[in-house]
């Protein structure tokens, strides 16, 4: 504890001196293309000022006694390191006032050759001031968010997830270091061989941390500990997996372990030689979510129905800390008396509400993510059901005796949404502005109204890759609306909660969302949406799902516990997971109709859904195309859902698997999907003008009116669909686009394309194979493609592997989707394991071999692991 009170007022009168009076401000890109050409150019007391953007480089901070910062933490500044080496470095004798802060690092790479460097920092011999600093998707050997080597730092306000590696995968400290680790957050890490924090031969001090869902191995700790002398206060350490809390190796370590709470983890609390000191703790800390995470502390007076334990837990009062402007409250009212346990959020200033300029410096796009599954094993069975093709709703609460409902603007009444939110009361609107928004809301049991002003494609709610963006888990009725936002970028995986990364409904909730565009969210399961609970009966509507990722179940949608959700009216299309590429159901009855369900993939089985001990019905539904695996696959189970109309064609798996098959009135054809003013999935129909009826037109169960799709179309003139309705997706929620009647080029239809990998590669003697999936919504057509290899900057081109360009031969691309194998050969290397070799794909229009004509690309995607 002395060391902390000495070392946090000595940070600060440092941070004090630099006094932008005496030292210029050099800004990132304005003044400089590249932070490291700032850093040159700085001289000491200097600010380089990065401007919100993702930037793609190392820098080393030459001695410098400089601050390089982002400008907030609510607008990223990213550092990207695609997998290609550490990202910042210290190794030239920086002191406390070589400061870095403000700054996301993610995608580095920790390596043990040439020398042991850390994926994020590396730090040998220096003792830098790291602050307010973000460390995720790091990976490697040892370090992988912050490599230690005869240093002395001080790390604080920081937050480690999702890194992944062997020793230390957030922090590594070794060989005599002395790092001071204060109110800083670590969850969601993996490691193989040691703790999410490692220090080996060093002195420590750990205080005010939060530690939750790490992995670690049996025989050692969320925190590792090993011939080291050193503090653990005032923290939180719980629901590891695998191993235990705290594991100190030896008896010749002396760790004083006090005014923690140390709970809940797989292997035990302690484990070694690590023991429970004074006021510690062994119960849930009771974490909630607030307004920038999921790891604040439940107390009444916040609005939550109990105080956590962890509440004026600590040891001192909290004036002894530099804790000022910051809080464990989801209200986000400051800490006050004894210290609360825990990683402490900052009291935010008020985001932008205006769109951030994007930063496009020089770059190479970021590596995709492939996840890892396990097979179930499948079995068949055939069951009768009786049809039932009505859902009952949740009754809604009338209001009474209340207050007239208020309209609440964001930003011009509150600038953050959840602010909002907090001030609001049953049956107000939240309306919101055009702009980005970077936070994560909770309805906290409100029966309210969050809506666009200006429709979900001029407003955004981004996750920041920082956990579930929306979450409804206090017991909402359908009277919570969420509606017409473009939900972004969330990230959720693992813990001991089911979350989704883009928006979580669970515990009785029932709320509705309507007109969103949901895109680009990594979970666990549910990539986008997870539902779960008695009463958990939601409805989605008139959504589109798209690009999102789920390591496990439900690329989409992951629904279970006997909830009972209505999916209606939705596009959901180019999602991922090991089981149910869109949707994966457990023990629950889903009511799904009206979808168009298309070029999803499931590396296991059910490309398109997934049903495991699931009823509930499954009308109307265009189920085509899936990239990988059946259309819909149910597990051998007593319960099934009744199919009923629906069109399931031309999916990579086959169309039906396991314990099901065609239902009543399904079909099975090409539904002629056509480009329309507001997409490409519209019926082509004589009446619109097309050569071509599809088959789904006038094929569902119902009357358009009676599930009033009667003002929505699949019809490219937009005539609203009449009589029997229509299978699929119906479009005209959103107003018709006219577009300007200027001449444009004619394009070809062709709309994706994709990488598969076999196994781990460019290992010793590994077979590689690499495939390109293409898909296409159109008539039949030929590309002509090329592939390029780079190996640490020397291209090589496919298929004679000469550094002169050659192109293959055009490839017959058919309607929907086909693998092709385009390269298949042993990895010469045998020494050791290959970091640095990229492939970059792209497809082109017939005989148009040029940048103007390129129809479909594949990233460049660094080889050598797949853990991520």
């Amino acid at each position: 504890m002395q060391k902390f009170l000495k070392l946090i007022p000595m940070v600060l009168m440092l941070l004090i001196m630099i006094n932008p009076a005496y030292g210029d401000v050099l800004r990132v890109p304005l003044d400089y293309a590249t932070i490291q050409s700032a850093i040159n150019a700085a001289n000491p007391d200097d600010i380089v000022r990065i401007a919100p953007g993702t930037y793609y480089e190392f820098i080393d901070f030459l001695g410098k006694a400089i601050t390089v910062e982002g400008e907030s933490l609510l607008n990223p500044t990213i550092l990207d390191g695609q997998d290609s080496g550490c990202l910042v470095t210290f190794e030239s004798g920086e002191g406390p006032d070589s400061i870095l802060q403000l700054l996301t690092l993610q995608n580095g790479r920790a390596n043990s050759t040439p020398s042991f460097t850390g994926g994020g920092v590396t730090s040998i011999g220096s003792s830098p001031s790291i602050l307010d600093c973000t460390f995720k998707l790091n990976a490697g050997n040892r370090g992988c968010g912050i490599y230690l080597s005869g240093a002395s730092p001080m790390i604080s306000h920081c937050t480690f997830s999702y890194n992944t590696g062997q020793y230390g995968v957030a922090i590594f400290a070794g060989d005599t270091s002395d790092p001071a680790i204060f109110d800083c957050l670590f969850h969601n890490n993996t490691t193989t061989n040691s703790g999410t924090v490692f220090l080996d031969n060093s002195s420590f001090s750990i205080l005010n941390c939060s530690f939750d869902a790490n992995t670690a191995p049996t025989i050692q700790g969320t925190v590792s500990i090993a011939q080291s002398t050193g503090s653990v206060k005032n923290c939180i350490i719980t629901n590891t997996v695998n191993g235990y809390g705290i594991y100190i190796a030896d008896g010749t370590s002396s760790v004083t372990i006090q005014y923690s709470d140390v709970w809940n983890n797989s292997n035990g609390n302690y484990g070694g030689f690590a023991a429970a000191g004074t006021g510690c703790l062994t119960t849930t800390p009771s974490f909630t979510t607030g307004p920038f995470g999921d790891y604040y502390l439940s107390q009444t007076a916040a609005g939550q129905p109990t105080t956590s334990v962890c509440v004026n837990a600590g040891e001192l009062n909290v004036s002894n800390y530099d804790l000022s402007g910051r809080t464990t409250r989801s209200d986000q009212a400051e800490d006050t008396s004894l210290v609360d346990l825990g990683y402490h959020y900052k009291i935010m200033d008020p985001p932008t509400s205006t769109p951030i300029p994007t930063v496009t410096p020089t770059r190479t796009p970021t590596p995709t993510r492939t996840p890892t599954q396990t097979r179930t094993p499948t079995n068949t069975a055939t069951q009768t059901t009786t049809p039932t093709v009505t859902r009952t709703p949740t009754p809604s609460q009338t209001p009474t005796d209340t207050p007239l409902p208020r309209i609440i603007r964001v930003p011009g009444d509150y600038a953050y949404i959840q602010h909002a939110i907090n001030a609001a009361r049953d049956f107000d609107t939240v309306l919101v502005g055009a702009g980005v928004y970077y936070e994560l809301i909770n309805f906290m049991g409100k029966n309210i109204t969050v809506k666009s002003e200006s429709g979900a494609s001029h407003t955004f709610i981004n996750g920041s890759d920082n956990g579930t963006i929306v979450t409804f888990n206090q017991g909402e009725t359908d009277l919570a609306l969420l509606k017409e936002f473009t939900i972004q970028d969330g990230y959720a995986q693992g813990g001991s909660q089911v979350k989704g990364g883009a928006i979580t409904i669970a515990n009785a909730s029932s709320p509705v969302i309507e007109g969103c565009i949901i895109m680009n969210c990594v979970a666990y399961r549910g990539g986008a949406i997870t539902i779960s609970g008695i009463n958990s009966n939601p409805t989605l509507k008139h959504n589109v799902i798209s690009y999102n990722e789920a390591n496990v179940d439900g690329g989409a949608i992951f629904i279970s516990d006997e909830s009972q959700p209505l999916i209606f009216n939705n596009l959901i299309h180019t999602n991922s997971a090991g089981y149910g590429g869109a949707i994966f159901a457990k023990e629950c009855q889903p009511v799904i109709m009206n979808n168009t369900i298309i070029g999803n993939s499931a590396s296991s089985f059910g490309g398109g859904l997934y049903y495991l001990d699931a009823s509930g019905e499954f009308t109307n539904n265009n189920v085509v195309g899936q990239l990988e695996g059946e259309g819909i696959f149910v597990y051998d189970s007593a319960n099934k859902p009744n199919l009923y109309h629906n069109n399931i064609w031309g999916n990579a798996g086959g169309e039906y698997g396991g314990a099901i098959q065609a239902g009543e009135g399904d079909i099975s054809f090409d539904p002629l999907f056509v480009d329309g003013p507001n997409g490409v999935f519209y019926l082509s129909q004589l009446g619109a003008g097309q050569d071509q009826q599809s088959p789904c037109v006038n094929a569902g169960l119902q009357d358009a009116s009676e599930i009033s799709l009667d003002t929505y179309t699949t019809r490219t003139d937009h005539h609203v669909d009449i009589g029997l309705v229509d299978i699929g997706y119906h479009y005209g929620y959103q107003a018709m686009y006219t577009p300007t009647p200027t001449p444009t080029p004619t394009a070809t239809c062709y709309r994706d394309s994709r990488l598969i990998l076999s196994g781990d590669v460019f290992r010793e003697n590994d077979h590689f194979k690499l495939q390109l999936r293409l898909f296409n919504t159109c008539p039949e057509l030929y590309i002509d493609q090329f592939i390029v290899l780079d190996i640490e900057g020397n291209y090589w081109f496919w298929p004679d592997w000469t550094q002169e360009a050659a192109y293959s031969p055009g490839i017959f691309m058919p309607t929907l989707s086909q693998a092709l194998l385009v390269l298949e050969f042993n990895w010469p290397h045998v020494d050791s394991t290959y970091y640095g070799a990229r492939f970059w794909c792209a497809a082109f229009e017939e005989n148009h071999i040029d940048l103007e004509h390129i129809v479909g690309e594949i990233n460049y995607i660094t080889f050598g692991w797949t853990n991520k």
